[in-house]
């Protein structure tokens, strides 16, 4: 008799069947198993309800009903979309995800103003222009989609500062008016914004992040991580990209997502590889081993390795591209980071944060991270980075930037390399660019021995060049 063996989960909660995750995502508030039994069955939660953080329980019918009932909000998270696109550019039928039938159904539009409906709707999915919009009529659906009962227009309302639609207040049960979208430049650089579950509001109004000297955004005390650093909670970083290899997708590096079908990423991490077959880019996830809801895994079409990478100077032109074989669909959990100017400089002492999988320390032993891992670095003088490396025959040219301490103790790690050193936008602490590519560093944050990265604007011409070359094939 054949008996069908499945891994026993000796040091942390097994789901799913074949899943095992760390003991202490049980009962955490997000879910991470498919079947959900990580967050069933937790303290103060009935029969049936989920905890979605800070002891607070919910049941489906809470989801994509207008009411944040969760500590960061995710019950009322990616609940529109347009039909067709939700990348570069967004179109189609505005649509909204029905969880007491489990799929997305059109909006049902009946206060349309055709001078800020469009433009407001076009920011709420994260896109800064609208191009056009058509009332549409006729549509045979057997119920509304959005009506007074589901206040999820409240919840937008709120969202934004202005005044955006009107609540629909009634929809026939049928030929409903509804409304074809078109909506352009996606804003970049974006992290989800936290909300207050009492009072429907975001938490931070005026400052959603901390300054550049701070971690981010307040919380609690976490486990340190990268080396040095604290996790990440899940739906943190939706620019970060995960490279995986070969047939068993097993994961070896990092990127960042730059457009809906590009990832910037390391060409160390690339080498000579020309079959594209191998491999694999997982993006829209904060913790490896975890279901994902909301991630997207891509096949790549074509990596495009800088011509020059380590010629004349060892690890110098550390960039490649991949172009993804399908565009990627974005949302509050995966969407692209800025790109710099060519022109930008980071002065030294720019603080900048350093985020991925790698290892906690340079030991043998020590494996990859099981979720995003982020620590701040500040950026470094390039000549003092060289004084600090001379004797060890190593050059930081003008294609590379140094970002650490003096002392060691933060640092990128074996694992990260590929991923994104992000900086903010000037003046503008909400929005983050990718400053640099994690690409090498002697051991992990030991004294006068910081991480070195390629330097992302030196590349912006490249980058812009291989997009336009390839993007219309």
């Amino acid at each position: 008799m054949y008996v069908k063996y499945f891994p026993v989960c000796d040091f942390g909660f097994q789901c799913d069947v074949k899943r095992c995750i760390p003991k202490d995502w049980q009962c955490d508030g997000h879910v991470d198993c498919k079947d959900q039994s990580d967050e069933l069955k937790c303290h103060k939660c009935g029969p049936g309800m989920i905890n979605c953080g800070a002891d607070k329980c919910i049941t489906q019918e809470h989801l994509c009903d207008g009411k944040v009932d969760c500590p960061w909000g995710q019950d009322e998270r990616n609940c529109l979309r347009l039909s067709e696109r939700n990348g570069d550019e967004g179109k189609g039928q505005l649509e909204v995800y029905r969880p007491d039938q489990e799929k997305w159904v059109p909006a049902c539009v009946v206060h349309w103003n055709e001078r800020t409906s469009a433009r407001n709707i076009c920011s709420i999915l994260g896109y800064s222009t609208a191009n056009y919009s058509r009332l549409l009529r006729g549509i045979d659906i057997q119920s509304p989609a959005i009506h007074e009962k589901t206040a999820i227009w409240r919840f937008n309302q709120n969202k934004r500062p202005n005044n955006l639609i009107r609540e629909f207040s009634s929809c026939p049960e049928k030929n409903y008016p509804t409304v074809q979208l078109s909506c352009t430049n996606y804003v970049c650089g974006k992290v989800r914004k936290t909300y207050d579950a009492h009072n429907n509001s975001e938490n931070n109004s005026n400052n959603k992040h901390i300054n550049n000297n701070n971690n981010l955004r307040k919380r609690g005390d976490r486990h340190k991580r990268i080396v040095g650093g604290v996790r990440s909670k899940p739906g943190d970083w939706p620019f970060l990209a995960a490279l995986l290899g070969g047939p068993e997708e097993i994961f070896y590096c990092a990127g960042v997502l730059i457009a809906d079908q590009w990832v910037l990423t390391a060409s160390h991490c690339v080498g000579n590889h020309s079959d594209v077959s191998g491999w694999t880019i997982q993006l829209g996830i904060t913790r490896r081993h975890a279901h994902s809801f909301y991630g997207q895994k891509v096949k790549v079409k074509r990596v495009v390795p800088h011509p020059m990478y380590n010629i004349g100077v060892a690890h110098d032109n550390d960039v490649a591209l991949f172009q993804l074989s399908n565009r990627v669909t974005f949302h509050e959990h995966l969407s692209p980071v800025c790109l710099p100017p060519a022109e930008k400089e980071l002065r030294p002492g720019t603080k900048c944060t350093v985020i991925g999988w790698g290892k906690r320390e340079d030991t043998g032993m020590s494996e990859y991270e099981p979720e995003i891992n982020e620590v701040v670095v500040p950026v470094l003088n390039r000549d003092l980075c060289n004084s600090w490396l001379e004797n060890r025959d190593l050059n930081v040219t003008e294609g590379m930037i140094c970002a650490g301490y003096k002392e060691g103790g933060k640092d990128a790690c074996q694992g990260d390399s590929g991923g994104p050193l992000l900086c903010h936008v000037n003046g503008d602490s909400e929005t983050w660019f990718v400053g640099g590519i994690v690409s090498w560093g002697i051991k992990c944050a030991h004294p006068h021995l910081p991480g070195v990265y390629a330097y992302v604007p030196k590349y912006i011409k490249w980058i812009e060049q291989q997009i336009a070359k390839y993007s219309g094939e």
